[in-house]
C-alpha cells in the first residue's frame, strides 16, 4: 500500500507544477479517493519473481473482497514491464488484507523484499476523466 505520507509528497509535486505552469485550479478530490497509476521496472532476472509476488497481491486482494489492481504488460516500446493502475483506497483495506493474507497462507514478504526485484518506480496519482471533462473543470476554474 502506498502511505498517505507518498501520496502527499507526489501531490505536493504535481501542485508545485501546476502552479509554475500557470494553470487554473482544479476542484482537488481526496488522496484517498485518487487511484495510483505506478510504472515498474524489473531488475535483471527478476520478472518471474516479481509477477509472482503481484499474482499472491492479486489472490489476497480477491479474498479480502477488495477491488482488483488492473496490469498493463509491456509488449514493446518503452523499457518498463507493467503499469499497474491501483483503485483507491477503502475503509479498513489494510486489516481486510491482512486478514485475507493469513487465511490463505501466503507469507508476508520481508520488508523491502518488493524493492529488490525492480531496478525503479514511479508512483502517480491520477483522476479518470475525459478530455471534455477536465475542459469544462478547468475553464470553470478559470472564469472564478
Amino acid at each position: 500500500m502506498i502511505s498517505k505520507t507518498v501520496r502527499a509528497t507526489s501531490m505536493a509535486a504535481a501542485i508545485a507544477i501546476a502552479f509554475a505552469m500557470g494553470q487554473p485550479a482544479i476542484a482537488q478530490d481526496s488522496l484517498d479517493d485518487l487511484p495510483v497509476l505506478t510504472e515498474y521496472h524489473f531488475a535483471p532476472g527478476k520478472y518471474a519473481a516479481a509477477m509472482a509476488m503481484m499474482a499472491d497481491g492479486d489472490r489476497i486482494r480477491a479474498e479480502a473482497g477488495l477491488e482488483p489492481i488492473t496490469y498493463y504488460w509491456h509488449v514493446q516500446g518503452d523499457s518498463w514491464q507493467v503499469i499497474t493502475v491501483s483503485p483507491p483506497t477503502v475503509e479498513n483495506e489494510g486489516a481486510r488484507y491482512k486478514a485475507a493474507r493469513e487465511k490463505l497462507k501466503i507469507a508476508r514478504p520481508d520488508p523491502g523484499a518488493g524493492m529488490t526485484l525492480m531496478t525503479s518506480h514511479i508512483d502517480t496519482l491520477v483522476r479518470k476523466k475525459s478530455a471534455a471533462e477536465m475542459q469544462v473543470e478547468m475553464q470553470a476554474a478559470a472564469s472564478d
